[in-house]
């Protein structure tokens, strides 16, 4: 269903996997899921309450996001400073 979606990213609240797995083969199936079959970056660890609580009294319930990773040759990772612009 995300592939249908034509998302360019999936960012959670939390790690974005269940800890323990859920799934006796891999440890981290939404990783694996997203970033190798989909090609989806992840990103973890994001304050959406507080982008909630920015959209609460508005009609118009979308918004841009940006995030900027840091260029880290070889790199599979790096900290990001996202942006919601409402």
């Amino acid at each position: 269903m995300i592939a249908e979606w034509d998302v360019a990213t999936v960012a959670t609240d939390g790690p974005g996997d269940n800890f323990p797995s859920t799934s006796a083969h891999c440890s981290v199936p939404i990783h694996v899921l997203c970033e190798v079959y989909l090609g989806l970056p992840l990103i973890h660890h994001l304050d959406l309450e507080s982008v909630a609580n920015a959209m609460a009294g508005r009609d118009e319930k979308r918004f841009l996001f940006v995030v900027a990773p840091l260029v880290i040759e070889g790199g599979t990772g790096s900290p990001v400073s996202p942006t919601a612009i409402l």
